[in-house]
């Protein structure tokens, strides 16, 4: 083996091992980089979800508070209402018509008692 065969075998290993060190570097450098990166986005979009589930969990808790508070009861108010509206109705029907039978048998008796004339007084 001749010095210049000898020198370009030693330049090829200082070349392939200069290479393989750059790489190695630029690889931990770029996952290093993309880990720093990557938190980061990760930080802002941790915080940008925990704004959004703030005002989304103010927003639920206020509707449930809303429903539950006034709008249930209300309904179920409104169900009861109609329920006593329509218990009452069919009293309120069936006594209506007691007292139209009533009147009417009362008449009709009215009717059939014969009209007494006045007697013309006699001694004035």
């Amino acid at each position: 083996m001749c010095i210049r065969d000898s020198i370009r075998l030693h330049k090829t290993t200082a070349d392939s091992y200069l290479s393989w060190i750059i790489k190695n570097s630029v690889e931990k450098s770029s996952e290093r980089q993309a880990s720093i990166m990557s938190n980061l986005k990760r930080t802002k979009i941790d915080d940008q979800i925990g704004k959004t589930e703030q005002k989304v969990s103010t927003t639920e808790t206020m509707i449930k508070d809303l429903v539950s508070s006034f709008l249930i009861p209300n309904i179920q108010r409104d169900k009861i209402q109609k329920r006593i509206h329509l218990i009452e109705k069919k009293y309120f029907d069936a006594s209506k018509h007691t007292l139209a039978e009533s009147f009417q048998q009362v008449s009709k008796k009215l009717d059939e008692v014969p009209t007494v004339q006045p007697r013309p007084d006699s001694g004035k």
